[in-house]
């Protein structure tokens, strides 16, 4: 990448065809530790310059050993407003009680091997996060009815983005929920759940962003959020 040419976040769009062609997923033996991981290549096109950009992301799921990468990527304040994401667990008590229960509870369910999530790298630097579970494991989304759309037995979602100031715009969150498929697949799940909102502040992503993954708006839900969902082909968990 040449930032003399130019900076890719002033001309990136995730709606051209050029970038649906340029994500290439591949299994990869992770540098920064043993899990496997997925290595996307993102080819950021501008229009009119034909300058053609590329960022390789590194996506692999959050463990133990990967948490110090987490927090440096959260920072002081847990991603957002000390929530370390906690929200859709335990609802508005997440910003009611001070923001070291949440971190530590969080990390709690790491250091468990529960599935939390997966974390994007750029040269070893975190660039992006996206909370990716069970949906069984979030109660108060369950408890907020986002549950009733699907009654499939092994449903998956992915609730909440969070990407690196500086890196956002460049295609990361999709990057991420194409990651997350996979992930999701290999974990032997029957269906993917998201519920994105449509703001560009939204914590949980964009409809149209999830309709470009291959998601089907299957209903609205509460805080003007809508409901996507992704039905997953049989694969054997490994």
């Amino acid at each position: 990448m040449n930032n003399e040419i130019c900076n890719p976040i002033n001309f990136f769009d995730e709606n051209t065809e050029d970038f649906q062609k340029s994500i290439r997923i591949k299994a990869d033996k992770s540098p920064l530790g043993c899990q496997t991981a997925i290595n996307i290549n993102l080819t950021l096109v501008t229009t009119g310059h034909y300058i053609h950009s590329q960022m390789q992301l590194l996506i692999q799921p959050v463990t133990e050993e990967i948490w110090p990468y987490l927090e440096k990527l959260f920072g002081k304040q847990g991603a957002c407003n000390g929530c370390w994401c906690m929200y859709w667990r335990i609802g508005a008590e997440y910003h009611k009680r001070n923001r070291s229960l949440n971190k530590a509870d969080f990390h709690q369910i790491i250091s468990s091997n529960r599935p939390a999530g997966l974390l994007a790298f750029v040269d070893e630097i975190p660039v992006g996060w996206c909370q990716l579970t069970p949906r069984e494991d979030l109660p108060w989304l369950i408890k907020n009815g986002y549950g009733n759309f699907n009654n499939g037995s092994n449903v998956w979602c992915i609730s909440c983005f969070y990407i690196k100031s500086g890196y956002r715009g460049k295609g990361i969150t999709l990057a991420l929920i194409r990651a997350s498929i996979d992930y999701a697949k290999k974990a032997g799940a029957d269906s993917l759940e998201a519920y994105p909102r449509k703001s560009p502040y939204s914590f949980t992503g964009n409809p149209s962003t999830f309709s470009r993954a291959g998601f089907k708006i299957a209903g609205e839900a509460k805080y003007g959020r809508s409901i996507a969902l992704l039905k997953l082909k049989k694969h054997k968990p490994q």
